[in-house]
C-alpha cells in the first residue's frame, strides 16, 4: 500500500476515535432504569389483553335493545342506577380497547427510542448535555404515558366489575313488563 494512503488511513482512524465521547455511567444507569420501567409497563399492558373489553362490547351489542326497552319503563332508583351505570360502562368498553391499543403502540415506540438513545450514548454519538436533555425529555414523556397505563389498569378493573354484575343486570333486563292498571 502506498505510504500516503497509510498515513491518510491512520489520520482518519485517529480523528474518528478521538471524536468519540465516553458514555456517562450515571446517564446510562438512569436510562437503563427508565428502560426497565417501560418494559414493565409493556408487560402489564400485554397481560391485560383485550378479552374483557371484547366481552363487554359483545354484551352491549346483545343487550342494547333490552336496556333501551327497560329505560322506557318507570324504574325504582336502585334499579335505574344499576342499569344506567352498567349500560354506560358497557358502552365505554370499545373505547377502552382502542385506547389500550394506542397506549401499547406508544409504549413500543418509546422502547425503540430509548434503545436508540442508549446506543447513541454508548457509542459516544452525543455530547453529555445533549444526552442529559434527551433522557429528561424521554422521562417526561413516559411519565405522561405511564399515567395512561395506570388509567388503563383502572379501566380493566372497572370492566371486570361490570362483567361480574352482568348476571344481576340480566335478571333485571329480563324482568316482566310492569302491569299498568286503569284508573
Amino acid at each position: 500500500m502506498n505510504r500516503g494512503i497509510r498515513l491518510a488511513l491512520l489520520g482518519a482512524l485517529v480523528v474518528g476515535t478521538s471524536c468519540r465521547r465516553p458514555p456517562d455511567p450515571r446517564q446510562l444507569a438512569e436510562l437503563d432504569h427508565t428502560i426497565t420501567v417501560v418494559q414493565a409497563a409493556s408487560l402489564t399492558l400485554n397481560e391485560l389483553g383485550p378479552d374483557q373489553f371484547l366481552a363487554a362490547d359483545s354484551i352491549l351489542t346483545a343487550t342494547r335493545p333490552l336496556f333501551l326497552q327497560r329505560f322506557k319503563d318507570t324504574l325504582d332508583r336502585p334499579t335505574a342506577e344499576l342499569l344506567g351505570d352498567q349500560f354506560l360502562s358497557l358502552r365505554q368498553a370499545s373505547e377502552f380497547r382502542t385506547e389500550q391499543d394506542r397506549i401499547r403502540n406508544e409504549v413500543e415506540r418509546t422502547m425503540i427510542r430509548l434503545q436508540a438513545l442508549r446506543t447513541d450514548l454508548v457509542k459516544g454519538a452525543m455530547r453529555k448535555e445533549d444526552g442529559r436533555a434527551a433522557i429528561d425529555n424521554e422521562e417526561r414523556a413516559f411519565g405522561i404515558l405511564n399515567t395512561q397505563v395506570e388509567q388503563m389498569l383502572e379501566h380493566h378493573k372497572a370492566i371486570r366489575r361490570v362483567l361480574q354484575r352482568q348476571a344481576e343486570v340480566d335478571s333485571l333486563l329480563a324482568a316482566p313488563e310492569p302491569i299498568h292498571t286503569r284508573r
